[in-house]
């Protein structure tokens, strides 16, 4: 009787395994597609406070002489000077905020607080693709038997996706988009868009132009994407008591990506 028990649990066993194993696969390719939908629509619902972010760290005035003139009467009436005194004058082009979007509108309209997002797009959409989808491979490399990170894990494991994201992506992106917003405050823009842009630093300045911060941005993405996913991951622990099978629904998945 024992040995009629055994074989049907293994069985059992082996079957149970094959449906985990297609889950895990499918959910990779989902987070791939779900990740660059989450990174579109994230651009475009916050690009233009980064325009105006951006917009008022360049924005380093110009120095305008005057003159300012005064007259000295001295003690006798018959004389008098007039002297002149050259002053300089710090002055900005916006006056906060609210300025960069009034100002933005007027000369270029709506779609001048959107120059510079199509290469963000381009370059965000394969990025939250990256990101979810590196963590998901990796978290399938060094999970434990029951699909769980251990905090140490979690960590690590957002690290390498922050590292990836950037050496692939961000970096050169990041660079892109700066000097898109800066070349609009010239009179005569230099770039035609991000192709004609991405060229002309990669002939001037050789292919390491578009790199230019390579190491803060790096150590920024891994950091930020080691604390983001593993606060995400512990609060999807903490919600599913630690069961990998157990599915979290979509309210709570995007409180908790707020949170973290």
């Amino acid at each position: 009787m024992s040995l009629i028990q055994t074989h049907p649990t293994a069985a059992n066993v082996r079957l149970r395994e094959a449906p985990q194993l297609a889950l895990s696969t499918k959910r990779g390719f989902k987070s791939i597609v779900a990740g660059g939908l989450t990174g579109g629509i994230n651009i475009c619902i916050v690009f233009p406070t980064e325009f105006i972010k951006t917009q008022l760290q360049l924005d380093s005035g110009r120095n305008i002489m005057t003159a300012h003139h005064s007259v000295m009467v001295p003690y006798s009436r018959t004389l008098s000077w007039s002297h002149s005194v050259l002053q300089s004058k710090n002055l900005k082009l916006y006056n906060g905020s609210v300025d960069v979007v009034k100002k933005t509108i007027k000369e270029k309209g709506l779609k001048g607080m959107y120059r510079g997002v199509s290469v963000l797009l381009c370059g965000t959409v394969p990025t939250y693709s990256i990101r979810f989808g590196v963590f998901d491979f990796l978290k399938g490399h060094f999970c434990g038997r029951d699909g769980n990170l251990s905090p140490l894990a979690r960590l690590g494991c957002g690290m390498g996706t922050g590292v990836a994201e950037a050496v692939l992506l961000v970096t050169w992106v990041e660079t892109l988009k700066v000097r898109l917003i800066s070349d609009q405050k010239k009179k005569v823009p230099l770039y035609r868009g991000p192709v004609h842009a991405a060229s002309s630093i990669i002939r001037n300045e050789g292919p390491f132009g578009l790199y230019k911060g390579f190491a803060p941005t790096v150590l920024k993405q891994g950091s930020s994407q080691a604390i983001r996913f593993s606060v995400m991951e512990s609060l999807r622990s903490w919600y599913t008591g630690g069961d990998s099978n157990k599915s979290v629904p979509k309210p709570f998945v995007a409180m908790f990506g707020a949170i973290a």
